[in-house]
């Protein structure tokens, strides 16, 4: 593909690369597009797994609990059943 490996400065007109400051044209002229695109999508990426993974947790802690109480209630059920 083309911008796999074109290099974002291929994208931009010269007059915006001169008005960036040096440190951003040396990324510019040397990161790709996908590579700006993955750049960009790591954050987002980690901080939504980081998510899933505590909504996870939490919602095996309440099936735990709901769990508990529905075998202590069927113990109750069956205990009095024995009396």
């Amino acid at each position: 593909m083309k911008y796999d490996h074109t290099p974002l400065s291929a994208l931009f007109p010269p007059v915006l690369l001169s008005a960036l400051p040096p440190s951003t044209q040396y990324y510019v002229a040397h990161v790709s597009y996908a590579q700006w695109l993955a750049l960009i999508s790591a954050p987002i990426s980690l901080g939504k797994n980081i998510v899933n993974v505590v909504q996870a947790w939490k919602a095996s802690k309440v099936l735990v609990g709901v769990d508990l109480a529905e075998r202590a209630k069927e113990r109750a059920i069956q205990e009095g059943r024995k009396k």
